[in-house]
Parts: C-alpha cells; sequence; structure tokens
C-alpha cells in the first residue's frame, strides 16, 4: 500500500511531453477485468472509461461499499486453491473526507478470506492519496496520470467523496452549482486519464445535487466525461435495519436490498 499525504510536482511533470513507447503500451495494453466486481449492482461488469456516483443520506453505508469494492478488487482470484473471487487488481483511492479506515478494510478482508491468506499481500494493492485541499486533488489527478503510465495493473480509481472541498472552492469564488461541480471535477480528472481503460467510482451526500433528478442526465457514453451509472442508498421503509441500492443507468434501473453488520454490507 503507498500513501500520498503531500503532493510535490514540478512544472516540467505537468507540460507536454512526446510519448514513449512504454506510454503507448500503458494505453493500448489490458487492464485486470472488472467484469465480476459485484455483480449484483453490476449485472454487466464495470467498463472501461466507465463513470459512477454512489450517494445516501448518513450512515447508508456509503464509504463501507466502496471498501468492499475495493476489497473484491485487490484481492486475488484465488489462494491454495481456495476460490476468493477477487480481481487481482491494483485501485487509486483519492481520500479527501478521511472516513476511509484502513484498519477497517483489513477486518473486512479478514473476515471474509477466514484467515486462508495474509491480506496484508493484497492491500499492497492499493494505493491512496490523502488530499486535504482542492489543489491537492487536482493535484494528484495528474500524478495518477504518471502512475497508469507505470502500472498497468490499476483498473479502478475512487473518490471519497467528489465533494469534500466544495465550501472552501465557493468561499474562493469557485463553481456554486452542485450538479456542474461534480462533472467539473470528473472532467478535470479525464483530462489526464481519458486515454486510459480505467474506471471511476465516487461518492458523494444526497444533498449535494442541484437537479430534482439529477438521474436524468446519465449518459450511454463511456468517456470517463459524464456519469454513468447512479446507485442512491436508502433505508427502506418499514423495514428495521434492512437498506436498499437503487442503481439506475441511462436506460434501466434495478433494486438491490442490503444489511450492515460487523463483516460490512450484506446482500439479501
Amino acid at each position: 500500500m503507498v500513501f500520498f499525504s503531500h503532493i510535490n510536482i514540478s512544472f516540467q511533470d505537468l507540460i507536454y511531453k512526446e510519448e514513449t513507447a512504454l506510454q503507448l503500451l500503458s494505453r493500448l495494453r489490458p487492464r485486470p477485468s472488472l467484469l465480476y466486481l459485484e455483480p449484483r449492482l453490476f449485472p454487466e461488469g464495470l467498463k472501461p472509461y466507465e463513470v459512477v456516483e454512489i450517494y445516501g443520506e448518513h450512515s447508508t453505508g456509503k464509504t463501507l461499499l466502496l471498501m468492499q469494492l475495493i476489497k473484491t478488487a485487490i484481492l486475488p482470484t484465488s489462494y491454495n486453491d481456495v476460490a476468493l473471487r477477487g480481481l487481482d487488481a491494483d485501485v487509486i483511492l483519492l481520500n479527501t473526507d478521511h472516513h476511509f479506515n484502513i484498519s477497517k478494510l483489513g477486518l473486512l478482508m479478514k473476515k471474509y478470506i477466514k484467515k486462508c491468506f495474509n491480506q496484508d499481500k493484497s492491500i499492497e494493492n492499493l494505493i491512496i492519496f490523502n488530499c486535504f485541499e482542492s489543489e491537492s486533488l487536482h493535484m494528484s489527478f495528474h500524478v495518477i496520470k504518471k502512475l497508469l503510465c507505470e502500472n498497468v495493473r490499476i483498473s479502478l480509481i475512487f473518490i471519497d467523496s467528489i465533494c469534500a472541498f466544495y465550501w472552501l472552492d465557493t468561499i474562493k469564488g469557485g463553481i456554486r452549482k452542485m450538479d456542474l461541480y461534480v462533472i467539473n471535477t470528473i472532467r478535470s480528472l479525464s483530462t489526464c486519464i481519458n486515454s486510459f481503460k480505467v474506471s471511476v467510482i465516487f461518492t458523494r451526500p444526497k444533498f449535494f445535487q442541484t437537479a430534482f433528478n439529477p438521474s436524468a442526465s446519465l449518459s450511454s457514453v463511456f468517456d470517463l466525461k459524464s456519469i454513468n451509472v447512479s446507485i442512491h442508498l436508502d433505508k427502506r421503509i418499514h423495514h428495521e435495519d434492512s437498506f436498499q441500492a437503487e442503481v439506475r443507468k441511462a436506460a434501466s434501473a434495478h433494486t438491490v436490498y442490503y444489511t450492515i453488520n460487523d463483516e460490512g454490507i450484506n446482500w439479501l
């Protein structure tokens, strides 16, 4: 596991440089597949260049779901002939809200694999950027581009959450419209990574939206510039301790149910 708490990058690193053969190869080579990341949420798998948002009220499991997706992505497919159903991929987490708990991730992995595998080795597949302001977040996008050139095992980028610096940015005269703020951040990331076959998943609180029905703007085009899948986490009415995940795409929708306990999210 690698932590980036302070991003130091020179101007020379940001200016255009002619693409090397290694960079070209890293763009064109296939990366670990996300087909079986979470079939209940993504029955057709998660595709390269696809963008997913996860949103909901407090305590509906947004960061916990993100942890479980990370767990599945970084675990191996099997170990000593024991099927772990992992994807054996490397992932990047842009940690802005600082709700992510690496110890909790280790505990979830330990419970899942029931001591048949050393989870510390898989956690090495997780790269964390700790961002404390908007400038460091956007600077991280450029560092990620360099990492993608060097590491063809990176398939997935998480942002938890995408709106952590919104209020500070508005004080500085930044974008005030919440939906536009989200899209602008996605497109800022896209300018750095849109030539690489990766996917993006981000979280936001439910209140962080301008449009009454943001799902109406979902896109069927996978280009890392717009949202393709929207997952709304919510408590179920008249079902104590039970939750639902409403998954919407441009042309389809379905709902799955779950509970939360010490072992994480349990699908019903």
